[in-house]
């Protein structure tokens, strides 16, 4: 049995993607272990980081280990993206270049930044949804594939920043 330890407010347990995350390492193994989870998430919603797919890749490889799954990074990521376009990167680690929907990633060696790099999270008093944004039959789904390199070069080109800034 997989349960849920600790409530979150505003996400039930079915959509909770640890809990769905575990429930699908556990059918698609046929593993008769089950799991406690308990997770706690401090502010992590007031700044629109509910970190769900961090979680999720967490899951994944924290039972892969505790069930002797043993499954290799690969096939966890593959099930984690059925969980969500962004598990793969979390389940691998690293910083990557992502195409597709994110499930090819090429690892970026050296990474973007210094690991002792500071970073600054603005996040304005808006929330958009990120399903929403998606599902908008205004995001462009035309644009020409790109390489890390090309996009760096160029200074890049973020799709969605239309459609979110005019929600």
């Amino acid at each position: 049995m997989i349960r849920r330890t600790i409530e979150i407010a505003g996400l039930p347990a079915e959509a909770d993607l640890c809990i769905r995350a575990a429930k699908a390492l556990q059918a698609a193994t046929g593993s008769p272990l089950g799991a406690d989870i308990g997770l706690a998430k401090k502010n992590s919603r007031r700044w629109g980081l509910r970190s769900g797919s961090s979680d999720a890749a967490t899951c994944l490889l924290a039972l892969n280990h505790l069930w002797g799954v043993r499954w290799p990074r690969e096939k966890l990521a593959a099930l984690g993206l059925k969980l969500g376009a962004d598990v793969p990167v979390f389940v691998h680690g690293r910083v990557a270049w992502a195409e597709g929907v994110g499930e090819r990633l090429t690892p970026l060696y050296p990474p973007l930044a210094p690991a002792e790099a500071n970073y600054l999270i603005l996040k304005p008093n808006v929330f958009v949804s990120t399903a929403a944004v998606f599902q908008d039959p205004e995001l462009t789904r035309n644009s020409a594939p790109i390489t890390i390199h090309g996009f760096l070069a160029s200074g890049g080109r973020n799709d969605c920043l239309g459609v979110v800034r005019r929600r």
